[in-house]
């Protein structure tokens, strides 16, 4: 089998050729090397037939010449070769968050800080190429998706984009699965408005804030006429209805009762429905019906919280989003594009210092986009200058983890080599025996609040922090 070939470019000779010489590198790879921007053009025109370049930031200077920068190199490749995907590596500490901003808006693929080992790169180039090699669309899928308002780079997402443009070019309805603000909502969206319906309604049904009723839970989904039940006094249109042409998103579909399921499975099924009190007046169902939930499918099916058949129904494809902490490499992007957005009124200041990245992205998450974007917009809210800065961002952590500033210091949060990584490992601590004793120790229990898809996720990290009964007690 024919190797793909890859390109090193660094200038410090010990480290490139670290990298170049490595074993587990060239046993799947063929591997070229550069020493500087300009060396690296050349061997790029004589080889148009690279798979990946791995590229540093900034080059030294050779007895006052000015040499090409790694974006130098990157605005050349995107005139001359921009279906190469590049990695830019650095080893910059002071301003390792401006550094990894302007790669990623140079389009970069990755990012990696040196040193790094060599198995990082390795896994990385594996995800990249594996991902090039079985289809050349989904790094444009990647972008197709950040146009139209799901904003994300990371490699690890370009074949989530894949499924998810998949997905709005045919209409079999569709199930999105991930932890608690993942984005299933947002990703939704995006497939409504890139599909043949993205003209029409997106009807967004929230089931985890409905009435526990059943008519009005019917009443929500079906719609209901004046006197149908006790309450009704006037005519309601449902969610149904307001779909037809388009798309209806039930979120925490295992919210909706059982009973209320199975009236949703003979829509499905039949292509009609009647609003509540009106049997008579038969609506035609055209919509297609994207459904989300955080829980294990199978495990909800045996709590007795998700019909198998209406599971089946709604499962004529599956999107799997990763979670936030597996891809840290879109949180600066998710802020850029949550700062622009011009419908979110909330925001006071829009812009954000770059040294607040590396921050960020050094964050457990648990909550996901949306615990992210919660803490920016808090720090935005109580900014007083024209920028969210560093130290409004570690103002908003203290409140998000409820940590007292006299226990959790700004030292602490800015020492980016040493504490930081304790401190991380202490807040998840924290956050996993607040969860365990509100549940009185079931796990299942405490892995829904915190937001994990089962509850091997959770036992996996209270293995791995050594939290004991007695932490609970």
């Amino acid at each position: 089998m024919k190797k793909s070939k890859i390109l090193i470019v660094d200038d410090h000779d010990g480290f490139r050729e670290s990298l170049v010489e490595s074993q587990i590198l060239t046993e799947k790879y063929k591997v070229l090397e550069a020493y500087n921007g300009e060396n690296a053009l050349d061997v790029i025109n004589a080889n148009p037939d690279l798979s990946c370049i791995v590229l540093d930031y900034d080059f030294r200077d050779s007895y006052g010449a000015k040499r090409l920068s790694g974006l130098d190199v990157m605005e050349h490749l995107a005139k001359s070769s921009p279906h190469i995907p590049i990695i830019m590596i650095s080893g910059i500490t002071e301003e390792r968050g401006r550094v990894a901003i302007e790669s990623i808006k140079k389009h970069a693929i990755a990012f990696l800080d040196k040193p790094f080992p060599v198995k990082t790169l390795v896994e990385k180039l594996d995800s990249i190429l594996l991902t090039n090699t079985s289809d050349t669309t989904e790094l444009d899928a990647q972008k197709n998706l950040s146009d139209v308002g799901f904003a994300t780079v990371s490699s690890i997402m370009a074949k989530v984009c894949k499924k998810a443009l998949e997905a709005s070019e045919h209409d079999m309805n569709l199930m999105i699965l991930g932890e608690t603000g993942t984005g299933k909502t947002s990703l939704a969206k995006a497939i409504h408005k890139l599909s043949k319906r993205g003209n029409k309604n997106f009807a967004n049904y929230e089931c985890g804030t409905l009435s526990s009723d059943i008519d009005k839970f019917s009443s929500q989904i079906f719609g209901h006429v004046k006197g149908a039940y006790t309450g009704a006094y006037t005519d309601k249109t449902g969610i149904l209805e307001i779909a037809i042409g388009g798309t209806v998103f039930f979120d925490d579909i295992t919210n909706i009762p059982l009973e209320v399921q199975k009236g949703l499975l003979k829509v499905i099924e039949e292509k009609e429905f009647t609003r509540m009190g009106d049997e008579k007046k038969k609506y035609f169902f055209q919509a297609r019906v994207i459904a989300a939930t955080n829980c294990n499918l199978e495990e909800a099916i045996k709590d007795n919280i998700l019909s198998k058949d209406l599971k089946f129904r709604l499962c004529g494809d599956i999107i799997k989003i990763p979670p936030l902490r597996m891809r840290t490499d879109d949180i600066p992007i998710i802020v850029q594009s949550y700062l622009k957005n011009q419908n979110i009124k909330e925001l006071k200041v829009r812009e954000i210092s770059e040294e607040v990245y590396p921050l960020l992205m050094r964050q457990p998450w648990l909550g996901n986009v949306r615990q992210l974007l919660t803490v920016v917009q808090r720090a935005s809210n109580k900014e007083k200058k024209n920028e969210i800065s560093f130290n409004s961002i570690t103002e908003s952590l203290w409140t998000e983890y409820d940590i007292d500033e006299d226990s959790l210091t700004y030292e602490k949060f800015s020492d980016l080599d040493g504490d930081l990584d304790t401190t991380i490992t202490n807040i998840r601590k924290k956050f996993i025996i607040k969860a365990l004793k509100q549940s009185k120790g079931n796990v299942s229990l405490a892995a829904k609040e915190l937001g994990y898809i089962n509850h091997r996720g959770l036992q996996y990290w209270i293995e791995k922090l050594g939290i004991k009964s007695n932490d609970i007690d």
